[in-house]
Formats: structure tokens, C-alpha cells, sequence
């Protein structure tokens, strides 16, 4: 909710999978527009694809967590 009153710029969340129930209630609350599935099995986006979704306002990231630890230190120092 802290997210949507404004209080948080982004929203980076990590679940097993990239597509579970967290990511769920992400889009519940903040809306499909506003989230950005990053990675998940078979599927990893490039850095260009993740900037220009973060470019296009995308405020909730979600990667799963086996491909968090690299992209973590990415996103920490390039958009944090």
C-alpha cells in the first residue's frame, strides 16, 4: 500500500517462481501497468528491455530467486 499512497518510488520483489501470488497482489494493488516481470524460468528480460519498462513507469520489479543475487547488484547500483 506504501507504494501506491506514493511513499516508495519502486517496488523490487523476488518470489521462486517470478510469477507467484506476490506478483499477484503487486498487480492487485498498484495495476498491470505498473509492474514488470524481469525474470522467471525461460524468460529473462534484457537491461535495455528493464530500462525502458522502468522508462515507461513501471514502479514493481519481480525477478525470481535464482536469478536475484546478479540482478540485484545491477539494479542497486544503476536505478538506487
Amino acid at each position: 500500500m506504501e507504494m501506491k499512497l506514493g511513499n516508495y518510488d519502486y517496488y523490487f520483489g523476488a518470489c521462486n517462481t517470478g510469477g507467484g501470488g506476490a506478483l499477484a497482489m503487486a498487480i492487485a494493488i498498484l495495476g498491470s501497468d505498473l509492474c514488470l516481470t524481469v525474470a522467471s524460468p525461460g524468460n529473462i528480460l534484457t537491461e535495455s528491455e528493464v530500462e525502458e519498462g522502468i522508462k515507461k513507469g513501471k514502479k514493481s520489479i519481480w525477478i525470481y530467486s535464482e536469478f536475484s543475487r546478479n540482478f540485484n547488484k545491477k539494479m542497486i547500483k544503476k536505478y538506487l
